[in-house]
């Protein structure tokens, strides 16, 4: 992983105050920041950028109080569902836009590269069609992704890239109203539109590339594809669903229990960064 000087560029940005429950609203939509893995620049970006191999996109999860919903929560052997409130921490938030890609995970990972090829058989990531700078990383394990983000942490004093909370993700995999299933509300014919999973009479298999479908709120492929790793202390779980997943594990609420030191097949990230 390379190392470098952080030029942080036209970022002064404050946040606003109030209180909501989770979604991001598509009406108010928020500041993005890029991070360029090749020089370890962050700066302003306007909307409309696209990730690439070397460059991650991050919108911030606007300020205020959310409630952690337990109403769509399935039986996949995860924690006891609870319903709380937390403060975010103002401004200073920012969620991947999209799932982390194999190429940009090689940037980041070094000698942790190419989870997907360790993975045996290959083809329980979707096979061969699974493989690309383009497509979203899997069969990563949590350990593997914290250890990634500590050693980019630790070359850039006061920033830090880390795993979601499950506040913070759901934030972002929220309706507008805060009380559909899925991003998008409760109708699944939507399902297409939004989020890779294994519906009725679908055919072909394997996640897509990470900008492959359209975006709730601001963000990529927040349902489906493949699992994503959340952080809660030492609570370590999956959100969103999968591409060989039915569509109700990817409801926003849901979660799956997996061992963290797995590099399970169907689970890639989506990275927060944290400025000062």
């Amino acid at each position: 992983m390379k190392s470098g000087w952080l030029i942080l560029v036209l970022f002064a940005l404050v946040g606003c105050g109030g209180t909501f429950v989770a979604p991001i609203s598509q009406d108010q939509i928020e500041p993005l920041l890029v991070l360029d893995l090749r020089q370890n620049i962050i700066a302003r970006s306007p909307e409309g950028v696209a990730p690439t191999n070397t460059r991650l996109i991050f919108r911030r999860i606007p300020a205020g109080t959310r409630t952690l919903s337990d109403g769509d929560i399935l039986n996949e052997e995860g924690p006891v569902a609870t319903t709380s409130t937390t403060n975010s921490q103002t401004g200073r938030i920012w969620l991947c836009t999209h799932e982390l890609s194999q190429g940009q995970w090689n940037q980041l990972a070094g000698s942790l590269a190419n989870a997907w090829n360790n993975v045996v058989p290959s083809s329980a990531g979707g096979g061969s069609a699974a493989i690309g700078d383009d497509m979203p990383a899997w069969g990563l394990s949590a350990s593997d992704c914290v250890s990634v983000c500590t050693a980019w942490s630790n070359t850039i004093p006061g920033y830090e890239l880390r795993l979601p909370t499950s506040l913070e993700w759901e934030s972002a995999a929220r309706s507008p109203d805060g009380s559909g299933l899925y991003g998008w509300g409760n109708d699944a014919g939507s399902a297409s539109t939004f989020a890779r999973v294994r519906l009725p009479g679908q055919t072909g298999a394997g996640p897509r590339p990470i900008t492959g479908h359209a975006a709730l709120g601001g963000f990529l492929d927040i349902h489906g594809n493949v699992w994503e790793w959340v952080s809660d202390g030492s609570d370590f779980n999956l959100r969103g669903g999968s591409w060989n997943d039915d569509l109700p594990s990817a409801r926003s609420g849901n979660r799956r229990a997996c061992p963290i030191d797995l590099g399970y097949a169907l689970a890639g990230v989506r990275l927060i960064l944290v400025t000062p």
